[in-house]
């Protein structure tokens, strides 16, 4: 298993990217919530992939390719939360 960055809020709250090999280990530890840091769309207008935070503000990143905006979004996980 690769290693995995962690935040666990006060409250509670677990915070990582999501990581299918996690999802055994964390399950064990109550019900899980998962939402996404951002979302990646493709515009149409400029024919290239955007991504946008969790609250829909623009990060005003573009991509040729889906998987070049994922590769950003990873590295870019915890600016985005």
């Amino acid at each position: 298993m690769k290693k995995h960055e962690l935040k666990i809020t006060p409250e509670g709250i677990v915070i990582s990217m999501y990581a299918d090999e996690l999802l055994e280990v964390l399950q064990e530890l109550g019900q899980l919530r998962i939402t996404r840091a951002s979302h990646i769309e493709f515009d149409g207008e400029i024919q290239a992939w955007g991504v946008w935070d969790r609250t829909g503000k623009d990060t005003g990143q573009r991509f040729k390719t889906r998987e070049a905006a994922l590769a950003w979004e990873r590295d870019n996980f915890w600016s985005l939360i």
